[in-house]
């Protein structure tokens, strides 16, 4: 059923059961706080998890876009876009802080391997959680880009057009390949607002969604300063209003035990997905990994361009720590962080809940040497459960991107494919495109030369020697692969391939395309890609096809392997 935005149920289960910034502990200290409390970067002590606070930016705006499919998990009509209501709620305007107050989270974070120290929402405003009376799922709702917060730090509290554009449409192409990930909800445009980043530049609002927005970083911050109550707090509320759907943590261990085994199962189940459609975040601190397991905080991300599993999307990456290739061993280096902060209530085993033991337990140097291995050897068992999860779906997932069945047979013709991709600098989009979508229509003994003609990037064309093997090694890995093929029925393989193979692809050289448009005032191409992305697994968009096969096809030495700032 869809509804109106006035029939959903409006909540805070996050500040009903967290603490709140001693300075700011109520609404009604909120309502007599000074802008410099609420709107200045300063220290917030005594294990705060939230600060109550209002948005700042007052700014005229304008939709300039939004997310069917986010309408739709809340249960929202899309007719809802154009109310007045809707448009004022996504950027922060339509506030009752007496029915549900704003919130910027608190939490700290490992950035590049190094502590920190408290960052926070620094341009974000949690306005409340929805809940779609039908399914009775809850999100939590925030606008970004809306001003300062006493987490901005050296910052300005604003976002740019072009990283606002790249955080929805991000949100958008995640969701439509059955990634998990945060979601947005909309997207304005701010009259008169501009930002120094690399350049003087235009403002906007991204409204965005999660049932939760908690991340590892969260009890980095509680962990650092040894406040054991503030994680006690933070896990048993996580255990009690977030991981509540499909916990993968029973069976083994106390409670604590389990919530790192259930986020470290959710996150391996991501990281597969990224792996599958080479997607990088660029940024994999641990503020930036969720405890649900979701995609988050979209900055120097990419799409894999030309097959090379050592690239970063992140210019300032300069030791490779957020590589493609090094994606699911950093998750691993993330979730020893969750583990170092939980290690006392894991070591504690049946004895978590005995007040005294746990005091005897922190003042003494044996029994916190004993639950240091404890917490030790159930870290490492959980890491490599998360390996195993990580290879069997995504073998799983790229043995149906081939149209075969999950097996050893399968698995050596996805490794085979991988290394001509990579030993000759080819696409991996194209590659999966030119199988679901173009073999067909290939002559049989030069399919080989036209499959590598698809996947040319930054390859060099004029060398006839690399030119000749590369397609040599695609004839016989094409040769072993009919072979396979002859044994499913070939509707059975075209579906299951259409299902998995998305005809389009978000490539940064068309985030750059698009954000050129819009500094110039034309939004049309965000639009048209807007619908392309929305559902990337279609034959056509009613585009015309040149258009259509540019925009899904095309790449080259120009628009390969385009890297980003943290700006971005």
């Amino acid at each position: 059923m869809s509804r109106k935005l006035s029939d959903l149920p409006v909540s805070s289960t996050f500040t009903e059961n967290l603490t709140p910034d001693p300075l700011v502990p109520t609404v009604d200290a909120l309502k007599n706080a000074s802008d410099e409390m609420i709107h200045m970067p300063r220290k917030v002590n005594g294990g705060a998890l939230f600060t109550y606070v209002t948005p700042s930016m007052d700014a005229k705006s304008k939709l300039l876009g939004y997310s069917p499919s986010s309408m739709k998990s809340l249960g929202l009509n899309e007719s809802e876009a154009q109310t007045e209501a809707f448009q004022k709620l996504v950027v922060g305007k339509s506030i009752d802080v007496d029915k549900c107050c704003p919130w910027s989270q608190c939490y700290g974070g490992f950035q590049f391997g190094d502590w920190a120290g408290q960052l926070g929402d620094g341009r974000v405003v949690s306005l409340c959680e929805l809940t779609n009376p039908d399914t009775k799922e809850r999100y939590e709702i925030q606008v970004k880009g809306i001003g300062r917060t006493p987490y901005s730090r050296f910052a300005d509290g604003k976002a740019v057009v072009r990283s606002s554009i790249r955080e929805h449409l991000c949100c958008e192409a995640l969701h439509a390949l059955n990634v998990p990930t945060t979601r947005s909800l909309a997207i304005s445009t701010l009259d008169g607002v501009a930002a120094m980043r690399e350049t003087i530049e235009p403002c906007a609002i991204v409204c965005r969604m999660a049932p939760s927005w908690i991340r590892i970083g969260t009890f980095d911050l509680p962990g650092v300063n040894g406040n054991l109550d503030s994680i006690r707090k933070l896990a048993d509320y996580c255990l009690d209003h977030v991981l509540t759907k499909d916990f993968q943590g029973q069976g083994l261990g106390n409670r604590y035990e389990q919530l790192l085994r259930d986020v470290a199962f959710r996150n391996a189940k991501c990281v597969a997905k990224w792996q599958v459609y080479g997607f990088m975040n660029g940024v994999l601190n641990t503020d930036n990994t969720s405890i649900l397991g979701l995609s988050m905080d979209f900055g120097p991300f990419s799409f894999m361009d030309t097959y090379n599993p050592s690239f970063t999307p992140n210019h300032d990456d300069l030791f490779l720590r957020y590589s493609y290739e090094r994606q699911p061993s950093v998750i691993i280096w993330n979730l020893a962080k969750l583990a170092s902060a939980l290690l006392e209530f894991i070591g504690a085993k049946g004895q978590v809940d005995d007040p005294q033991f746990m005091e005897k337990l922190h003042s003494t140097p044996e029994l916190l040497s004993e639950a240091h291995d404890y917490t030790l050897q159930v870290f490492e068992n959980i890491a490599k459960e998360f390996l195993s999860i990580v290879r069997e779906d995504y073998f799983q997932l790229m043995t149906a991107r081939l149209g075969l069945p999950d097996d050893a047979t399968a698995r050596k013709q996805v490794i085979d494919a991988l290394e001509i991709l990579e030993n000759y600098d080819l696409d991996y989009p194209n590659f999966f495109s030119f199988l679901t979508r173009n073999i067909e229509e290939a002559e049989g003994s030069s399919s080989a030369e036209q499959l590598f003609n698809f996947c040319i990037s930054s390859f060099n064309e004029k060398n006839p020697r690399f030119r000749n093997e590369a397609i040599g090694k695609f004839q016989e890995w094409l040769d072993s692969y009919h072979q396979l093929c002859a044994e499913i029925p070939k509707a059975t393989r075209l579906n299951t391939m259409k299902s998995v193979n998305p005809h389009f692809t978000l490539r940064n050289w068309i985030l750059e395309e698009i954000n050129k448009k819009a500094y110039e005032g034309d939004y049309d191409l965000f639009h048209k890609v807007s619908k392309m992305t929305a559902s990337p697994f279609e034959d056509s968009w009613g585009f015309p096809k040149d258009f259509e096969d540019t925009y899904c096809y095309s790449t080259g030495p120009t628009k390969s392997q385009i890297q980003c700032s943290c700006s971005s």
